[in-house]
């Protein structure tokens, strides 16, 4: 099963706001949002790209697989 991480990594940057995160990278809130609560079906490669760019972290610590 795919899961998301966003969550972990906001907190371990002690980033508390979806809303500062979609200011600063342009990725839409509600995106983010749904990563954030792991209620997902696909993401946008460009925007995963800038989430990783951003929190300066690896793809797979955004998004997981569950074996």
């Amino acid at each position: 099963m795919i899961k998301s991480g966003l969550k972990e990594v906001m907190e371990s940057r002690n980033i508390k706001s979806i809303h500062s995160l979609s200011k600063k990278t342009g990725v839409s809130r509600r995106l983010i949002t749904n990563l954030y609560r792991d209620d997902f079906d696909y993401i946008d490669k460009i925007a995963l790209d800038k989430l990783c760019e951003y929190l300066n972290c690896k793809v797979e610590d955004i998004i997981k697989r569950d074996p």
